[in-house]
């Protein structure tokens, strides 16, 4: 299958990443993937060759996680609606873990005069 993801590159402390294509098993770098763009994470800059990833998309290339956010407010480029849903399913729910926080120390029973008596 393939992926559409980010493969960083550039020197430490100043990444970039390039807009590949490739399989889903292998490392973004390796092998010969296909280059579509470039994203920089400084100057939220993405230039994304629209031809080529529409054509990607349109037979069954799964976009990551983080090209799914990057590319979702864009109107030339349409997504597949699973992606759609699956992200705004893991949003929702890192929404709900932050709101509701758990509170282990209400499910301990304090103790009771009888047993601290003897």
């Amino acid at each position: 299958m393939l992926r559409i993801r980010l493969a960083r590159i550039g020197r430490k402390k100043l990444a970039h990443y390039r807009v590949v294509v490739s399989e889903s098993h292998r490392v973004p770098t390796g092998g010969a993937p296909t280059q579509i763009g470039y994203f920089d994470p400084h100057t939220e800059e993405l230039q994304v060759e629209t031809d080529t990833l529409q054509y990607y998309l349109d037979r069954g290339a799964q976009p990551s996680e983080r090209i799914v956010r990057l590319l979702r407010d864009r109107d030339d480029i349409t997504l597949p609606e699973q992606t759609k849903q699956n992200l705004k399913f893991k949003e929702g729910k890192a929404a709900e873990s932050q709101a509701a926080p758990s509170d282990d120390s209400s499910s301990v029973e304090p103790a009771t005069e009888d047993a601290a008596a003897d």
